[in-house]
């Protein structure tokens, strides 16, 4: 469109690295790609949000590195043996920590100087001052006591003010640092671990799904079925899809970028699963810039803190208005006095009535700061922290002040049972299969084993591979990642296959960028999600007859159990071959899942059906 600005693509080139670069030697290590080359190129992908800015600058810079393979060797990663834990810290050292530095702390006494600036406060001070004055006009007098009290009582306030908002500074970037400390899946040395998003570095390949939130700047390069919301950068709500660049018009069209490889660190996973290759950290990736150039404070206040803050402002108003009425009232009871020639109102002293009319002065001012109930929100600040440490010590993180404020009006607390009144963890409890109910009193061993490898596969392909068990050898979990749902059937299919495989086993022989593999993730509309793979093991035929060993293509499909049964028409026999489902089958198995709803189980539905070929996308 008209006006819209082309930048040249960005050429790298190995003498762009000059001897004059200080990091000259880790780059090179690096096959030249720096700090600053990666993040430009991030940077361009976010601006070239058209086709044709991508097909001009992007794509040719992403060229220039040798395309997703150059960049990940010029890394030294790949997406199945990540990085070597030895060299993190060099990693580290050159392109940096995955830590966006927050701004220093103001000093306590900037922090008194701002709470002395509260015009209750400077009031007070000023009441101070005309009780000196006074005291000056009649050196015999003890208004400097009245004074000298009112700057300590200043004195105090702001002391406990100041030390109380440095503290609570203090513990909130504790806390931010707690809740932003947060572990990611990583792959190093050819393993998945878990690390912390601060250990991350250039050239970690990071597992992501569905409710995560991107932990730095990366690329997608393997085929993946991400879309991911970056609305909180663009405010646009649209998904956008991540892995190799693809284009939906013609060369020169005006169309957006179909899929974009470049993620951005705090957008948010909505479907799918998928690998990324980390490019930037810290304050190279686009969050960080944005942060370091806006320098926004979060000065947060509850409702309870914004509702105090409102009625001191009322009371310090009502108060004004008190003391002026009453300088007044005494004002004109002063002059009525000389009217009516009173007692001591014959005639004018000024050594005696100037004192009189500052002495009229200095009650109404001392009549607005006993109104003023600046130590109010101070209380309820104090005790608030107070509260939050309390929680903090219970290990519960409480984010912001007003949540104790929330809680402690609650009369109700509605709460999911799994983890609050039972252990945390699930299990497959009940199991129906091929006409029979299988239970804890008639065990999964006696499965037939068409059905045991069967229900296996279909749990262990058509699971996040973010979700993630460890069995100790006396066959208890020590360790659950992911999904809570997924890991109950992880530990499921390695009962199933006991003595024989393991579903890291079955992991392996289909990865999650395997060829011919694609899946259709989980959503509220569809209830159910689906894995296609290409299948050499025994399936049947169109007329349901078993033929062996054969390839393939098989799709799993695990869902809400009424959802994914009315989509079923067929039966697995234990001899691999497949019969309609009659309707007394279906409606025993209907009653079936009725009963284990009444007895408050979590229901699911697994199926598959197979094709001779992959099916359209």
């Amino acid at each position: 469109p008209p006006g819209l600005r082309h930048d040249p693509p960005l050429r790298l080139q190995r003498r762009d690295f000059g001897p004059k670069n200080p990091m000259m030697r880790e780059q090179n290590s690096y096959g030249g790609l720096g700090p600053e080359v990666l993040s430009h190129w991030l940077r361009r992908c976010f601006e070239d949000q058209l086709a044709r800015q991508a097909r001009t600058n992007s794509m040719p810079a992403l060229e220039d590195m040798g395309g997703g393979g150059g960049v990940m060797k010029a890394l030294r990663t790949s997406t199945t043996e990540g990085i070597a834990a030895s060299e993190v810290s060099e990693r580290r050292e050159l392109f940096g920590s995955n830590f966006v530095p927050q701004e220093d702390p103001d000093p306590i006494w900037k922090i008194a100087w701002e709470a002395l600036k509260d015009p209750s406060l400077v009031f007070l001070c000023f009441s101070a001052l005309v009780s000196f004055a006074v005291h000056l006009f009649s050196p015999g007098g003890m208004e400097w006591v009245e004074g000298l009290a009112i700057l300590s009582a200043v004195f105090v306030v702001v002391t406990v003010t100041a030390v109380n908002d440095y503290q609570k500074e203090q513990q909130f970037r504790a806390l931010n640092k707690a809740k932003d400390d947060v572990e990611v899946h990583v792959v190093r040395d050819g393993r998945r671990t878990h690390v912390s998003i601060h250990d991350l570095v250039v050239g970690d390949v990071v597992h992501l799904s569905a409710g995560d939130l991107v932990p730095a700047d990366g690329a997608v390069f393997t085929k993946s079925d991400l879309a991911i919301s970056e609305k909180m950068l663009t405010g646009e709500t649209v998904l956008k899809h991540k892995g190799a660049f693809q284009f939906t018009g013609a060369n020169n069209a005006d169309e957006p970028v179909a899929v974009s490889p470049a993620v951005f660190a705090g957008t948010q996973v909505e479907e799918g699963e998928g690998l990324m290759v980390v490019l930037a950290v810290g304050t190279s990736t686009y969050q960080g810039m944005m942060v370091e150039k806006m320098n926004e404070d979060d000065d947060d206040k509850s409702v309870l803190q914004t509702k105090l803050d409102d009625m001191t402002a009322l009371i310090t108003r009502a108060g004004a208005i008190a003391g002026a009425l009453t300088v007044l009232v005494l004002l004109v009871r002063f002059a009525m006095a000389f009217w009516d020639k009173s007692c001591c109102k014959e005639s004018w002293d000024n050594k005696i009535h100037h004192l009189e009319w500052l002495r009229f002065f200095v009650t109404g001012v001392t009549i607005f700061v006993v109104a003023v109930p600046e130590g109010l929100p101070l209380a309820v600040t104090i005790a608030l922290a107070f509260s939050v440490k309390k929680m903090m010590t219970d290990q519960n993180l409480v984010r912001h002040l007003s949540a104790c404020e929330t809680m402690g009006s609650a009369t109700t607390i509605c709460s999911d049972k799994t983890g609050t009144l039972t252990t945390g963890r699930m299990k497959v409890v009940r199991l129906w299969c091929g006409g029979q109910l299988y239970d804890e009193l008639r065990t999964f061993a006696e499965v037939p084993e068409m059905y045991r490898s069967t229900l296996a596969h279909s749990v262990v392909i058509n699971s996040s591979f973010k979700s993630n068990i460890e069995v100790s050898s006396s066959g208890t979990v020590t360790r659950s990642d992911g999904n809570d749902t997924e890991c109950a059937l992880l530990l499921f299919a390695d009962t199933l296959l006991a003595g024989t495989s393991s579903h890291g086993a079955v992991r392996e022989a289909f990865p999650i960028d395997g060829a011919g593999r694609c899946s259709i993730p989980f959503s509220s509309e569809r209830k159910m999600m689906s894995t296609l793979v290409p299948w050499s093991g025994p399936s049947a035929d169109a007329r349901g007859r078993p033929r062996g060993d054969r390839q393939v293509h098989r799709l799993f499909t695990k869902g809400a159990a009424e959802v994914v049964l009315a989509r079923c028409d067929s039966l697995l026999n234990p001899d691999g071959s497949v019969s309609p489902l009659p309707p007394d089958k279906r409606s025993r198995l209907e009653a079936e899942l009725t009963q284990f709803t009444i007895e408050g189980l979590r229901t699911l539905t697994l199926a598959f059906r197979d094709f001779d070929e992959a099916p359209p996308p």
